[in-house]
């Protein structure tokens, strides 16, 4: 291979040392890696953990509305794909598939020729089989009789520990993010009250989907909340007021920073109302709870998420709150938490 292929290859490389993200692929490393595999069209692809594609980018992924389901149905290129070898991380078209068979297929004349892709090289990173649940791949077309050949394949396979190296970053940054979304939902249940979490230099880290709905409600910014424990917090205050919220904040200290529990004058007035409408409609205590939820404005998925309970538990205890309110809608049930909407008799 000639110099200006084995630099587009370093800069690749490079490209990729940078990526956050597969998607991010797209941006560098695919358009140099592409003038180094004398490719035209490109596609970064992924598949979720139930095995459903996602995330086309590349040149090619902007065409894939014109990809139907028949002809995916009919195309003998992902029927060769599926039956792959599960260990190799380079696979071009003629391994799987011959360049006849393939410029015979119907999704050839429909896709493939008119965007002038006449041989495939893909890139397998993590050796997993083609269509595998979280598998990822990466796909290069160019035009022309000649087929891919070893140099191209070493020139590839120079990235793959590059590009390995980005689908590890972003598993990782996925594990964490759900670990960070658990903590949160974990925090979210146990806050009896909307709580703001804020560091030293009054940054806010954490806020409760209580406090996020109260604090946009009363129209002041989290920012706000911040600024002010951290100038309290330095003369030893423990509450304050602040312009738009109707009660005090109170400022607990702790390593680092500050929690702040805010008060929310509406939902303090609602729950006699609701303890009233459980005792005289003969609400259970979990029912009282899902409708206060629902008098929120939450979903069922929102309920369950925030009470750490099953959607099928929510369905249930959402349906009883209807029957026993004697009402039709979640909107007529809302309406009566809230003391708008007149009750029906039990």
């Amino acid at each position: 291979m000639s110099h200006p292929a084995t630099a587009a290859v370093n800069r690749a490389i490079e490209a990729a040392a940078e990526a956050a993200t597969v998607a991010e692929l797209e941006h560098a490393f695919m358009p140099e890696i592409s003038r180094a595999l004398g490719a035209h069209e490109t596609l970064v692809f992924a598949f979720d953990g139930d095995g459903l594609p996602l995330g086309l980018t590349g040149t090619l992924g902007r065409h894939m509305a014109f990809y139907n389901a028949e002809m995916y149905r009919a195309d003998p290129l992902q029927r060769a794909l599926k039956g792959a070898d599960a260990v190799r991380v380079t696979v071009a078209l003629g391994d799987v598939l011959t360049h006849e068979d393939y410029r015979q297929s119907g999704a050839y004349r429909g896709f493939y020729q008119p965007l002038g892709v006449d041989d495939l090289l893909c890139l397998w990173p993590m050796g997993q089989p083609y269509g595998a649940p979280d598998m990822v791949g990466l796909l290069f077309g160019r035009e022309g009789q000649r087929p891919y050949g070893r140099a191209e394949r070493r020139l590839l396979e120079r990235c793959l520990p590059a590009v390995r190296a980005v689908v590890r970053r972003e598993r990782r940054a996925q594990v964490a993010q759900r670990r960070v979304r658990a903590i949160e939902l974990a925090l979210d249940a146990v806050a009896a009250r909307p709580t703001v979490v804020v560091d030293a230099r009054g940054d806010v880290q954490w806020a409760s989907r209580d406090a996020e709905r109260l604090l946009a409600r009363s129209g002041v910014e989290p920012a706000r909340l911040g600024e002010e424990a951290a100038r309290i917090g330095r003369r030893g205050h423990t509450a304050f007021a602040i312009s738009g919220l109707a009660g005090q904040v109170r400022a607990a200290p702790a390593e680092g920073g500050f929690v702040l529990e805010l008060e929310d004058h509406e939902r303090v007035r609602s729950k006699p109302l609701l303890e009233a409408l459980a005792r005289r409609h003969g609400l259970t205590r979990s029912e009282q709870v899902v409708l206060e939820q629902i008098g929120r404005g939450l979903d069922n998925e929102a309920i369950a998420r925030a009470l750490f309970v099953s959607l099928e538990t929510v369905k249930t205890h959402s349906k009883r709150v209807l029957s026993k309110l004697g009402v039709q809608s979640r909107t007529q049930a809302a309406l009566i938490a809230h003391g708008i909407a007149p009750q029906r008799d039990p």
